[in-house]
């Protein structure tokens, strides 16, 4: 297998504590067996991708922009 870690950073809430992802970079999805995730795991690589496009995606040039978001 794989290992994928991403850096995050914990930040807190008035209730709780929540992580906040210092890692933005695509998680190549050919390297992931779908079939083996549960639906939120699955959510949670949809979210995860949709955050990197929307923050990132403001530096890139319109190549570059369309490559990372086929990568969603």
């Amino acid at each position: 297998g794989i290992r994928i870690e991403n850096l995050v950073y914990a930040k807190k809430t008035k209730k709780n504590f929540y992580f906040e992802n210092l890692t933005l970079a695509p998680i190549e999805k050919d390297l992931i067996n779908f079939s083996k995730l549960t639906q939120k795991e699955k959510n949670y690589l949809f979210k995860y991708h949709m955050e990197v496009y929307s923050k990132i995606s403001p530096y890139l040039d319109k190549q570059e922009k369309k490559w990372l978001a086929s990568q969603i």
